[in-house]
Formats: structure tokens, sequence, C-alpha cells
């Protein structure tokens, strides 16, 4: 079982049973009582849990809203680590475009420090987080409202209307496949709308996916695989990604862990 998964399991565990020991956790997911303490002490630093003499305790449900959104996410942590490598990408002053999901508000969770920032965006989760942030202008998308994986996001008419006269430096979004075959696909028609908008609004539009949605296909076409010329996702990627977009000059930024980035 990979960490991510392991994570998602344990976070389960406390929203079912609100405390549970060091022991009954190692037999559950079969691992040393060594390893669930280490991962107790990732989900006390988030937030999720306290930790007890012997167990953990998870925190109030009134702090678990956000904390809802991961549950179902086995890749969690692979997305902080793209988080914070495309973060990297923000500067002071920048008008960017934040998309749907996870990985997306994994880059709102590091730019907060951003002076004369404007995000745009229509993620539910990122305007929670962002809300509040005096140095951050915060442009929301109305529309209909949807679930994108464990995320909240608008979409629609009403999304499409207010992109049309909207001009961003750097556009970053992720998607649910991406394959040799069929580029780059998401399992939402209308998403797939409101980013054929911004691709054509950006100076700069830049991928941020997480390794699992390799060789994947999902529901619509967003593009081929040279839709774009920036990537950034895991290490694990395959060579043959790796090789593909070398040669096709597209910049591949691969996260090895919560302080280390190549480039491609």
């Amino acid at each position: 079982m990979f960490a991510a998964e392991r994570l998602a399991k344990v976070r389960e565990v406390l929203l079912e049973y609100k405390h549970v020991d060091i022991s009954t956790l190692s037999s559950i997911l079969s691992v040393s009582e060594a390893t669930i303490r280490r991962d107790l002490e990732k989900l006390e630093d988030e937030g999720f849990l306290t930790k007890t003499h012997g167990g953990a305790l998870i925190n109030d449900e009134s702090d678990q809203e956000v904390q809802l959104s991961f549950v179902d996410d086995p890749y969690i942590e692979e997305k902080k680590q793209i988080g914070i490598v495309a973060s990297q990408m923000v500067s002071n002053g920048d008008v960017i475009f934040l998309g749907a999901g996870n990985t997306c508000l994994q880059i709102a969770k590091h730019i907060k420090d951003r002076k004369e920032l404007t995000v745009v965006t229509n993620n539910i989760n990122i305007i929670l987080e962002l809300y509040g942030c005096n140095n951050i202008n915060l442009l929301v998308l109305g529309g209909n409202i949807q679930s994108f994986g464990s995320s909240i996001s608008t979409s629609g008419q009403f999304s499409k209307k207010m992109l049309e006269g909207v001009f961003v430096n750097k556009a970053f979004f992720t998607v649910n496949g991406i394959s040799m075959k069929y580029g780059y696909t998401l399992s939402s028609a209308e998403l797939v709308e409101i980013y054929n908008i911004i691709l054509k609004n950006a100076d700069e539009s830049i991928i941020v996916v997480d390794y699992s949605k390799f060789d994947k296909r999902a529901f619509v076409r967003l593009g081929n695989m040279d839709l774009v010329k920036k990537v950034v996702t895991n290490a694990q990627v395959s060579l043959e990604y790796k090789k593909f977009f070398f040669e096709t000059n597209t910049q591949l930024f691969t996260a090895f862990n919560e302080d280390k980035v190549n480039e491609k």
C-alpha cells in the first residue's frame, strides 16, 4: 500500500470512529507501529487530528471542511508536491487562472505570500482557501456547481461569458488523462469548454497533473499532446513521456519531494 493510500485510510477510520489507537491502525493497515506514528504526525501537522497517548483523536468536525475533500484522494501527497513546484512559477503582480481539482488547490496554498496577485478561479475549494488574503485579488467565476474528483468547481454559460473578456499571464489546470494516442482528456465536457477559452486568453498555459493520470483516457479530449509547453508532474512519470516532452521542446518539471524540483 502506497503512503497516500495509507493516509487516506487513516482519515477514513478516524472520520468514522473519531478516536483510534496505534496498534489498531497497525493491524488494519498491516504496517509497523512506527510507520503509523509517522503517518499520525503528518496528519497532525495538517490539522486533521491530535495525537494522544497511544493513538489519535480527530479534530472537531468544524475543522474538517477542507480536509474532507482529501479523504477519497489517494494521490494527495503527490499533488502537494506538484503544488509546491508549480507555485514557484507564480510571481508578484501576476494575473493567473487556477482550475478545478485538488492539484490546483495545492498551488493556492503556496502563493498566499505573493503581492499584488490576481487569481481567477472556478474552484470553490480555492475560493475558501484564498478568501481573506488582502494581498490577493480574487475573481470568482459563477455558474453551475459540479464535482471534479473530490473537489467542487463551477462551469456553464455564466463561467464562459465571464472568461471571454479575461486575460491572464499564466493558467494552471489539471486533466483526468494523458495519452500518446488521445492527448489530454477530461471527465467533464463543461470544463473542456472553460479551459478552451482560458487557453486562448492566457500568455502561458501549464498542466499540473499527478503521475497516475498518464496512459489514461477520460471522457472528452481537451487537446493533443502539443497543447501546452509546460507540464508539472511527479518523478514517477515514465521514460516514454520524458523522452516525448524532450523531443517536442515541452518543459517537464518533476517533483521529487517537498523541496526539490527538476526540469527536464
